[in-house]
């Protein structure tokens, strides 16, 4: 008899997966502590699988993941998670070393990989075999290698050519080097086991806006003087603190500065530490708040890592330092390494670090500066939401950022496409880049036709940021110049009435597809209120159920005697040459003038063509019948261009058109 390979394992009891779980754990804590790990049971243990990843988390935060792969051969599953799991806990320079003193407050991932197949050449395969998540990839180019597991997609709400990509720059390679048959891919499934941790850390992110804003209040009431024994400690402020630590810092405008940490009592007990001896009695003014930081998910840092695993800490955590009664803090804004930093201020450098006897840690940080004083200290980030307002994030960069400027623009764009009979149709399809690029598609277009006072926005998601299906649940979007009001009711009814859509702002804090458009509908409409909606994945039953969602909102509106615009924002095909981009955006467009949603959504697959928008337009298109199996018979496209021709260079180009559809 030859001894034949035994065949994978590709499925584990719900049982098993938490045997797994206590055996990485032990594998873990064996690798911290120096100590030999137990033995996994023979049948398990001896178990033939592909590899084995295990991931670590504080909450959301990933604090480790590796994995052992064995490609060719299925290996023994107890050898396997061994490996990866003392590897989770010693050998991921990405991040800070894992502590012992950490184990209670980890989440444990154990994902088994199987059925592990190359995929094949052709781009448009690759496309039609993923699955998000059920499958994971492995990309292996001479260049780099890159993997993701199942559940990265899942998480990210990535669509396949998003995952692709991604997995492309996990590897450090072009994004698109998917598409190039050089690049050999692999597809596999995981069975994938959770474990939460006995310890969680309490996120001052997700405690209500009552808390901070009750915390702000105290602070400001002692370290105006007041005796604490005569006020009434905020029901809010006795949260207790969580057992993992939190730590708070406060400075005033009279410059004194003061923090502390603490891992018992409530939040009320270490407001009133860290505010003993910040009064100043001579100078009133001096009194005032001016930065007010809350740090959670504290880890420890030791000397051994530097520099090498303190190269990647996250921009905006912050990096403390406490001897005796001495604390230093440094916030990582860059360039400046915050290690060095806070070492040089408690006077010591790396190199006296070990025999100093500082402690260092990293914490997430939030700023409980309230919201109308955070704007006197420093400029809000582009595109988050103040006040209920969200900000502009692409003014100056894809349009003006200055409202002569965008008036002037807006004037050259409209000079000679306005139309005295105004066209009534029911939606529009419009480009989203750079104004230099499609300015004047989006003029013409919008040109044509009367702009009601409510319009939705529909348009792809481009970023892993909030929610997959997104709703803005802003009160109104600044551009330069003015705020265009959000229709509240409308962006209610829709996110009430979809099985997938959610209000919440995080989503849109860096989209520009939306965002390009609004000034053209405010020049043509000065009444003009939006509902802002991007999404990304999602099935062609699951776009056209949206598509339903929207004629019944549509209907709503006519009963009442009141109209609506939808807005399909996309740009057509990305990053080919000239004349292959503009085979594929004619069948894309071709696709589009039948109405016909079910080949649009398969042409565009079929022939991976990058048209953003359309899962959008797949949506919009559905609500157009007199019922939603009815398609609708009438889309006239305006204009189709390339980005060639401004940039000059047809090897590489995007593809910009606009549609009526009545």
């Amino acid at each position: 008899m030859t001894n034949a390979p035994k065949k994978e394992r590709s499925s584990f009891s719900t049982k098993e997966g938490q045997i797994l779980l206590e055996q990485a754990e032990a594998c873990i804590t064996a690798a911290l502590d120096k100590s030999t790990p137990p033995t996994l049971h023979k049948d398990l243990c001896e178990a033939p699988v592909v590899g084995v990843f295990v991931s670590l988390k504080r909450g959301n935060i990933l604090r480790a993941c590796c994995g052992s792969l064995n490609e060719n051969v299925p290996a023994p599953l107890g050898e396997l998670l061994s490996t990866a799991s003392e590897r989770a806990a010693l050998n991921d320079v990405r991040f800070p070393a894992v502590s012992i003193e950490e184990l209670d407050s980890l989440d444990i991932e154990v994902s088994v990989l199987h059925d592990l197949r190359t995929m094949p050449e052709d781009p448009n395969l690759r496309l039609n075999s993923l699955t998000i998540g059920r499958h994971g990839l492995i990309i292996t180019h001479k260049q780099g290698r890159g993997l993701l597991l199942p559940q990265v997609a899942a998480e990210h709400s990535w669509d396949s050519v998003t995952f692709l990509q991604q997995v492309c720059k996990k590897a450090g390679l072009p994004s698109d080097t998917w598409l190039r048959p050089e690049a050999t891919l692999k597809q596999f499934s995981a069975s994938i086991f959770h474990r939460h941790a006995e310890v969680n850390d309490i996120d001052f992110r997700e405690l209500p806006d009552e808390v901070a804003i009750a915390a702000h209040d105290f602070a400001t009431r002692l370290i105006a003087g007041e005796d604490p024994k005569k006020i009434n400690i905020p029901e809010q402020l006795k949260t207790p603190v969580a057992k993992t630590g939190w730590g708070l810092l406060i400075q005033t405008v009279g410059k004194s500065t003061e923090a502390a940490f603490r891992k018992k009592g409530t939040l009320a007990d270490l407001i009133l530490r860290t505010t003993k001896g910040l009064h100043n009695p001579d100078q009133k003014k001096a009194n005032k708040i001016q930065d007010f930081l809350a740090f959670s998910h504290p880890v420890d840092l030791c000397p051994e890592d530097f520099p090498d695993r303190l190269k990647h800490l996250q921009p905006g955590v912050a990096v403390t330092a406490r001897k005796g009664k001495r604390t230093s803090v440094v916030l990582n804004r860059g360039p400046r390494d915050p290690v060095t930093q806070v070492l040089e201020q408690m006077g010591e450098t790396p190199s006296s670090w070990a025999s100093s006897g500082v402690a260092l840690q990293i914490h997430q940080v939030l700023s409980l500066t309230r919201p109308e004083k955070v704007e006197h200290i420093q400029a809000p980030v582009a595109g988050t939401t103040v006040n209920g307002i969200r900000l502009p994030a692409f003014a100056g960069k894809f349009y003006p950022a200055s409202e002569k400027d965008l008036n002037s623009e807006l004037d050259r764009y409209f000079r000679n496409c306005e139309t005295s009979e105004k066209k009534k149709v029911r939606a529009v399809m419009l480009p989203h880049a750079g104004w230099k690029y499609c300015g004047d598609l989006i003029a013409e277009t919008l040109g044509q036709i009367e702009i009601p006072d409510i319009v939705v926005i529909i348009g792809p998601k481009h970023t892993p940021l909030g929610s997959r299906w997104s709703a803005s649940n802003a009160k109104k979007w600044r551009i330069p110049g003015a705020e265009i009001p959000v229709d509240e009711e409308s962006v209610a009814y829709l996110a009430a009435n979809s099985k997938i859509l959610e209000k919440e702002e995080l989503a849109h804090q860096k989209e520009h597809g939306i965002e390009v458009l609004i000034p053209f509908l405010h020049r043509l409409n000065a009444k003009v209120r939006i509902a802002p909606v991007v999404v990304s994945s999602g099935t062609l039953e699951d776009f056209q159920d949206f598509g339903r969602v929207l004629k019944n909102f549509r209907d709503r509106l006519s009963a009442d005697g009141e109209d609506c615009l939808f807005i399909i924002s996309s740009d057509m095909n990305h990053f080919a040459e000239d004349k292959v981009n503009r085979e594929l955006d004619k069948k894309a467009l071709d696709a589009l003038k039948t109405g016909n949603t079910e080949k649009l959504f398969n042409t565009c697959i079929e022939n991976n063509i990058s048209m953003c928008g359309m899962r959008p337009a797949v949506a919009v298109i559905s609500s157009l019948g007199l019922n939603v199996e009815m398609h609708c018979p009438d889309i006239e496209i305006v204009r189709y261009e390339t980005s060639a021709r401004i940039t000059n260079d047809p090897s590489r180009v995007v593809g910009y058109a606009g549609a009526l559809l009545f």
